[in-house]
């Protein structure tokens, strides 16, 4: 069976899902983006004045954090900050449900923040990355894609 992949930022709690960015959630999906999930983390990266024509804070933001490309087939509790497993164990026992320790992408579903939909936005707002997004998704279906998506880029 296929892994399907997030780009997950342990340090602060935060995921990014590269289907948000046109990318299949796929290992080689990912790596054979030639923009989406790639200019996504670029943008997170970014140690530098940023290049992006938007006032967004999430740029330069993932700069020196531990971030993990983790799997849904990923070792239970591998590369998961023990604060975080311990707050999932409890929030998992006041909910009334046996707990199972989840790896690192189950974990990201239930308890971290996903921020695709935040930095495609802010994405948007840069004339020369609303282009290139622009052509990417207009070859999906609009079902997939978030209407206020849609709207940002003029679709």
């Amino acid at each position: 069976m296929a892994q399907t992949y997030y780009l997950i930022n342990t340090t602060k709690g935060l995921y990014l899902n590269p289907h948000v960015f046109g990318d299949g959630p796929k290992l080689n999906e990912f790596m054979s983006g030639s923009f989406g999930s790639l200019a996504a983390l670029a943008a997170l990266l970014t140690d530098g004045d940023a290049e992006f024509d938007s006032d967004s804070e999430l740029f330069g933001s993932w700069a020196g954090d531990a971030i993990v490309f983790a799997s849904d087939h990923g070792q239970p509790g591998s590369l998961i900050p023990e604060d975080d497993l311990e707050a999932d164990e409890e929030a998992q026992a006041a909910a009334g449900k046996p707990y199972e320790t989840p790896n690192l992408y189950d974990l990201a579903k239930r308890r971290y923040e996903d921020i695709s939909k935040d930095l495609l936005l802010a994405l948007c707002q840069d004339e020369y990355h609303r282009g290139v997004l622009r052509e990417r998704l207009r070859r999906w279906s609009r079902d997939l894609v978030d209407p206020e998506i849609v709207r940002a880029l003029g679709l």
